[in-house]
This record gives structure tokens, sequence and C-alpha cells, in this order.
């Protein structure tokens, strides 16, 4: 049963609402009487730093760090700078390795923009494309791929340009917080589970549920079981739609990275994938935990919400929790709390297992095809929660 026309004309008077919780976000460092850069200045600062973000693919590839800023003509503007990541990524690299995972080939393009000058200080804006052959356990895979947005810094020493700061705008995890609750799953490990069992549910649990056929303010009560509709959740559907969409993102749905919406889209390119699998929006009120939907002027937080997501999918059910992040299949959905605070702040989707290692596509930044060893590698800190989603759900 879809929204009555009383909760439709909701989604036009939570607007006011809507711009507190999603205000525009100013992503760009700014000074004080900024001007645009003269394009001979543009350049520079653009020349700078392509070959920055190119020196750390390379490192993602190599491993060799003076090697690739061998062949640089600006090194020396901006190694000072990202000196201690490029030692970051340079040992990632290493333990890649030993677990069999090896980036080749390495391909990046800078679209730089909104070169901007105030006296020796100089800002840059820029969207990175890099792309990596893989090759995992011996087998050549389909590249990784990735989407990122700089800001960089620079300053004018001595009448040479420096890059003092390179900052990825739209990093992993920089959605909203403080949007927490109880999760109900426990964390899922990161070893390999021995004998994994996906449970399989063939009716609802006896509990509060929402009753289709009275509106989406109604619930049953506890001990009832209320009428509702059981669908079929189709993972190749999910799949086909996390490539399709991956990068660039679907314009018939609102864009919560860059559009300067304050929330990150992860948690907004599951749900749009988990409709194109099958699920049902779940009526009700916007803020409420039961609920999953996208209206025209706003959208449930569980939608949204990588942690809200969580709570939505475990109490509903439509899902389960995985006892390893191994146990994960091609359409299933892998959650991060980076902090390790119990609040979870990034989601992504399984879209393929070669060799028993799921890849997974994600948004905020756009990402294609990325092995679970890197993410594994990347966060070994975080808090994991692996989410085995009902095949067939209510």
């Amino acid at each position: 049963m879809r929204r009555p026309i009383a909760a439709l004309a909701l989604d036009f008077t939570r607007t006011t609402i809507l711009s507190l919780f999603l205000a525009p976000l100013a992503v760009a460092t700014t000074f004080a009487q900024q001007l645009p850069a003269s394009d001979s200045l543009a350049k520079v600062l653009t020349a700078i730093a392509t070959e920055a973000v190119t020196a750390q693919s390379s490192v993602r590839a190599t491993g060799d760090i003076d090697g690739s800023l061998r062949n640089t003509k600006h090194g020396g503007a901006f190694r000072p700078a990202l000196e201690s990541r490029l030692a970051e990524i340079a040992l990632r690299r290493t333990s890649l390795v030993a677990k069999g995972l090896v980036y080749k080939n390495p391909r990046t393009t800078l679209t730089a923009s909104d070169a901007k000058i105030q006296a020796d200080r100089a800002t840059l804006r820029g969207v990175e494309t890099t792309s990596l052959d893989q090759v995992e356990g011996g087998t050549e895979l389909p590249p990784f791929k990735y989407v990122s947005q700089h800001a960089f810094e620079f300053r004018n020493a001595s009448g040479s340009w420096q890059l003092t700061a390179d900052s990825v705008v739209n990093a992993e995890g920089s959605g909203l917080r403080g949007q927490g609750g109880p999760i109900k799953w426990p964390r899922a490990s990161t070893q390999r589970s021995l004998t994994p069992t996906r449970p399989v549910r063939t009716h609802p649990p006896t509990a509060i549920r929402y009753d289709e056929d009275t509106g989406p303010f109604h619930f049953a009560s506890v001990g009832v079981a209320p009428k509702r509709r059981f669908a079929t959740l189709d993972p190749n559907a999910i799949v086909i739609y996390a490539n399709n969409y991956w990068y660039p993102y679907n314009s018939s749905y609102r864009d919560f990275e860059t559009s300067g919406i304050r929330g990150g889209d992860c948690t907004n390119f599951v749900s749009q994938a988990l409709k194109a699998g099958g699920w049902t929006e779940v009526d009700g009120y916007y803020t409420d935990d039961r609920f999953w939907w996208y209206g025209i002027a706003t959208q449930t937080y569980t939608w949204v919400n990588a942690h809200k997501w969580n709570i939505f999918t475990a109490n509903r059910p439509r899902g389960s929790g995985a006892p390893s992040v191994w146990d994960l299949e091609p359409g299933d959905i892998l959650q991060l709390d980076f902090e390790g605070d119990g609040e979870i702040d990034h989601s992504m989707i399984v879209v393929s297992k070669p060799n028993g290692v799921p890849h997974l596509n994600y948004h905020t930044q756009p990402t294609w095809g990325r092995s679970l060893e890197d993410i594994l590698a990347s966060w070994p800190d975080a808090w994991y929660y692996a989410v085995w989603l009902d095949y067939t759900f209510q």
C-alpha cells in the first residue's frame, strides 16, 4: 500500500526539517578576497596536482616511491607534503602483495577547476579518475577503479609554488554522524569462517510489525501476525545496478556526495540497488527506523544513513548478520564503523567473489571492484558488519 495523500503531503512540508538534516555543506577551503588564478598559474598548479595524484596511484601499483617520482617535473613541489602518505601506500602495497593481490598499470587523470589565489597562497579543486589492473591469487581480474574529489592547497615559497595539502573531499565515511541507536547484529569477524551457514527464513517472526492494510502509522499488537506481502530478492539485479551506477551516479536520485547536500551517498546507493533488486518500500514517518522509502522531496533516514539502514534491515527483518566478512556473496552488504565507536559509517555492495574473495562497489568515494583484502588492509582497526540479505523478505 502506498502512502496516503496526507502522508504524501508530508513530502513537501518536510522540506523545512530536511534543510536542517541535509543542509548544504561548504566543502572548499576558502580565504578572504580570493581571486581566480591566471591561466598560466592555474596550469602550473594543475600540473603539480596531477603529478601528485599520479604518483600516489603509481606507488599503489609499484611500491617504489623514488621510482614513481623520478620522471616527474614537479616532484620536489609535492613530495614533502605527501611523504608520509606515499610511505603508507607503499607499506599497504607490501601487505597486499603478501596476500596475493597485485595492482598493475595505473591510469590516472585529473580534471582541475576553481583555481584561486590570495597573495602567496592558492587553492585548486580536482576530480581524479584512476584505474588499476589487478591480479589476485594469480588470476587476472577486471580493473579496480575509483573517482576522488581533491582539494589542493599551495604556498609560494621564494617564488616557487609548493603543495601543502591534498585532501580527499569525498573520502569513505564522510557522511552524517550522530544518528545512532542499538545495533542488533554482532560485529563480523575478519577471519575466514570454516562452515558458514546462511539462514533461510520461510515465515515472519512474531513481533511488532507493520500492517500493510491500515496505513503508515498503524502497528499490529505484539504476538499478532499482521497481513504482510512477501517478495523475492534478486541479487543479480542488485549487482547489475551497482555496476551500472557506481559512476556516474543515477540522476533519477538525489546525490548526497557532490550536490552540496550533507551526508555522503554510500547508503543512498545501497538503497537504490536494493530497490532495483526487489526491495519494496515501507511507508511511514521519515525519521522512524521501522520505515524505508524515497519520496519527491525527502526520504527516510534509513534510506540514506548507514547506521539506521542497519537497524531497519535487522528489525524488519530483511537480513541477518554473517559471522565473517568472507561469507558475503554477490548482492550482500558490508558495513564499516571506522572509529569502532558503535556507530556505522559506511555501506558497500558485494558485486563479485573471484577465488572466494568478495569485491565491492560503493559511493563516497565512487569505487568499482575493490577487493576485500584491500579494504581490510586500509582499515584494519574498523568494526565490520556483514549483512546476509534475505532472498525472501517482507
